[in-house]
């Protein structure tokens, strides 16, 4: 991360980049002297792409054009996200296997949730 930390410095010294501005008072509010009952910062797995995911995860499910739109919007988080040194590839790549496991298994446990109740539920009788 050596060179992309030198290249947004670069380009922070012509125009301001606020990502760098953000990642400073992170690392000033997990110091000792700010909040020392926090010890760090959650990289693993990247919460701004798994959270971008699931919901074009769910667009997806309901209209795929704007399923396809979001999951474009998702990738574009995941590149930002490593361009501007927030997190390594990996931890977006195990946000979209992780939000799409739980996707998946959220829906097999809702299916078999609702097959199960609706075989129970009788229509009033008149």
């Amino acid at each position: 991360y050596t060179d992309l930390l030198l290249w947004l410095q670069t380009a922070n010294d012509g125009k301001p980049v606020l990502a760098l501005e953000t990642a400073d008072w992170l690392h000033e509010m997990v110091s000792d002297t700010v909040l020392p009952d926090i010890s760090g910062i959650s990289a693993m797995p990247s919460q701004h792409v798994g959270i971008t995911w699931l919901i074009a995860l769910y667009a997806w499910a309901n209209n795929r054009v704007l399923g396809g739109i979001v999951m474009v919007y998702a990738f574009l988080v995941l590149c930002g996200s490593v361009l501007l040194a927030w997190h390594y590839a990996l931890d977006g790549y195990v946000s979209i296997l992780a939000s799409t496991l739980i996707w998946w298994v959220s829906g097999k446990i809702v299916s078999r949730f609702m097959n199960n109740n609706s075989s129970r539920i009788q229509p009033a009788s008149a």
